[in-house]
């Protein structure tokens, strides 16, 4: 099962791939990614709000405080992923950029349960 994070960040992922901005409510994405990646599954849905328009840009690497607003965590989260080694940036000279590939692997590898 996807999380609403994960499903946004692997939207502005297949901008690559196909190449058009993709549109559409986390439903109909969430939808849409298990057809292409067969990866979710029916899910019991907490009602958080009203569904979201989703406009998925094609950058190919973000800036921490890009990264940290495109899954919707602090900077100080991301940086204690990286310390940790669980997120691995590329640099810039000393700036460290998250590429789109590490980012959808460091998503991909969150558990999908509370523990």
């Amino acid at each position: 099962m996807l999380s609403d994070l994960q499903v946004n960040f692997l939207a502005k992922a297949l901008v690559e791939v196909g190449g058009t901005t993709l549109r559409g409510t986390t439903a109909e994405l969430r939808e849409k990614l298990a057809r292409l990646f067969s990866a979710a599954a029916p899910q019991s849905r907490v009602d958080s709000g009203p569904d979201v328009e989703l406009v998925v840009d094609d950058r190919l690497a973000y800036s921490l405080p890009s990264f940290a607003k495109a899954v919707d965590l602090s900077v100080e989260s991301i940086r204690q992923q990286i310390a940790k080694s669980y997120l691995v940036p590329s640099y810039l000279n000393s700036k460290p950029l998250i590429m789109r590939e590490e980012g959808i692997r460091w998503l991909r590898s969150l558990p999908a349960d509370r523990s």
